[in-house]
Parts: structure tokens; sequence; C-alpha cells
């Protein structure tokens, strides 16, 4: 990993390698898109006219996010000029989140198109956008995590030497990784058979949910938090909520078992209870970490399993009658 590499600068603008790099994941991503629109029976222009929204919300959402937890030292120490000189950095993902998620509403609206086509559509593009923007990390100073001292482990991708020639944990590969498979499983629930709405954007949600409630647990840089509590799992357990009750809400709509829908939302908010248990108790327990982090994986998976288990279950009722 290194410092971030400025090629050059357009006025007052550098132009480093890390946009670039973000630049190109942002057209690749609006290229899928554009080859999915026909399959979902979406016009020619809608990634266009998607894009010119999602792009400057999805930026304003994360640099709003970013400012508003950093208020004291972008404000108060750096003064209110820093809040817009954006080329410096510092933008949190969980607002760029919602900030696409309105774009992809307003767009509906505007084009009178259907919003769940539209975002099912853009999310494995938005996935491809988001590996690449991890990947690019290598060319900065983020994204890595805790030391790793054993020789064996030191090699890519288990470890990375920074600047200082220290053995880190490389999470933006891993988590570069991670959103490359949401994208291709974002992809497949797009093209599925029986697809339902939403069916796409909700793998996509509930896969960044997952994942990143455990990677950035692995996280030691730049981390944003609300107290003890790291605002991006927050963001991340919410997502994962979010597309729970999604399907909740048409199971029960959909006459399921009451006990079935019970079981898994229980399971579900157990799955929760003890991430967080297990969050608060790395370095304060006499367990050893790599034993937490391998439970709280498990979990993790479980609680996706059940979420996966909702939408069967509401989608064989529905096939039944």
């Amino acid at each position: 990993m290194t410092d971030p590499i400025i090629l050059t600068t357009l006025g007052q603008l550098p132009v480093s390698v890390y946009g670039l790099i973000l630049a190109a994941g942002v057209g690749l991503g609006c290229l899928w898109m554009f080859l999915n629109t026909r399959h979902a029976g979406l016009p020619a222009d809608t990634v266009v006219r998607f894009a010119l929204w999602a792009i400057p919300l999805g930026l304003i959402g994360g640099r709003l996010l970013f400012v508003a937890l950093r208020w004291s030292l972008i404000v108060n120490e750096l003064g209110w000029e820093q809040i817009f000189r954006v080329w410096d950095g510092g933008f949190a993902l969980f607002g760029v989140v919602p900030g696409c998620l309105l774009a992809a509403l307003f767009c509906a609206h505007r084009m009178h198109i259907s919003a769940a086509d539209l975002l099912d559509t853009a999310a494995p593009g938005a996935a491809l956008a988001l590996a690449f923007a991890r990947f690019a990390e290598f060319f900065t100073l983020q994204g890595i995590g805790r030391p790793v001292d054993t020789a064996a482990f030191q090699w890519f991708p288990l470890a990375i030497r920074d600047g200082y020639g220290d053995w880190l944990l490389p999470v933006f590969f891993w988590e570069g990784i991670a959103a490359l498979i949401i994208a291709w499983l974002a992809a497949r629930a797009l093209r599925g058979k029986q697809r339902r709405p939403y069916d796409a954007v909700c793998v996509f949600l509930l896969g960044l949910g997952v994942t990143q409630v455990l990677l950035e647990s692995l996280r030691t840089d730049d981390i944003l938090r609300l107290g003890l509590v790291k605002v991006s799992q927050l963001a991340a357990m919410v997502c994962v909520l979010a597309v729970a009750v999604r399907w909740i809400v048409p199971a029960i709509h959909a006459k399921c078992a009451s006990l079935r829908i019970g079981l898994c939302g229980a399971g579900i908010l157990i799955g929760v209870g003890l991430c967080v248990g297990i969050e608060f108790g790395l370095d304060k327990s006499t367990i050893p970490n790599i034993i937490l982090y391998l439970v709280m994986a498990l979990v993790l998976a479980g609680i996706a399993a059940l979420v996966g288990r909702l939408r069967r279950m509401t989608e064989a009722k529905i096939v039944n009658e």
C-alpha cells in the first residue's frame, strides 16, 4: 500500500490512480446496467438518466454522512471550506447507498417506470463499482486491518506491507472479493425465472450487510464511530434487517405459517444480538479473536440463510395458490 498517487491535476483538482480506478468501476457498472435494461424491459436511456441522479446524490449522501460524523475535525478545526474539498477524500459508503436509492425513486418517478425494475437492474453494476472502489484502496492508506505477526501468513492476500514495512490484514481486498460475489448473486437474481420485485437489490443489500458487519470489524484504519459503535457496522445491520422485513411482510400477507415466520424472525434477531455481543467481546474476552470472528461469520451466514428462507417461503406459498 502507498500514499495516494497523483498523476496530474485539472485546475485545482488532483487526478489520482484511486480516482481513475473508481471512475472505471462506475463506468463498467453503468455499462452492465445498460446491458440489463432490455432484460428488465426498461428504456435504453434509463442508465444515463439514472446516472445523472445517482452520481451526484450518492456523492452528496456519502459526503454529508462523513462530515456529520467528523464535524469537530472538519468544521471546527479545518474550517467550513473543508466541507467542499471533496478531492481530499472523505465519503461514507452507507451515505452513498441511500443517496443512490433516492436517485432511483426520483428517476423512476420522472420516467414513469418501475422503481423495483430500476433498482434491480442497477444492483449488479453497483456491486461491481463497489468492488473497483475497494480494490483501488490499495493506492491509499485505507482498508487495512490488524497486524499479521505470524511469519507463515505474511503473504498476499493474507497480509500486505504498509508504508512502514509492517504486515497488515488487507481488508480492502476481501471487501472487493465480497463485492464481486454480491455482483454475481445480484445478476443471478435479476435474471431468475421467478424474480419478484426488488429481488436483486435485496441480494445486494443483504450481501453488503452481512459481509460488512464482519469486514468492518476487521478494519483498524479511519473508522467512523458514534461513541463506541462503528457506524458502518450499524448501517450494515440495518440493511440486513430491512431485507428481512421486506420478506416478512409478504410472508404474513401470503398467510404463511405464523410459527415458521416467527422462528425465522426470532433467529435473525438472536443472530443480530450475538454479533453485537461478539463485537464488544473482541479483545476483552479470554476467547481468541480468531474464534470469535469465525463464530461471527457463521452467525452472519445463518442470518442470511434465514432471510433467504423467508423469501422462499413466500414464493412457495404464492406458487401453490
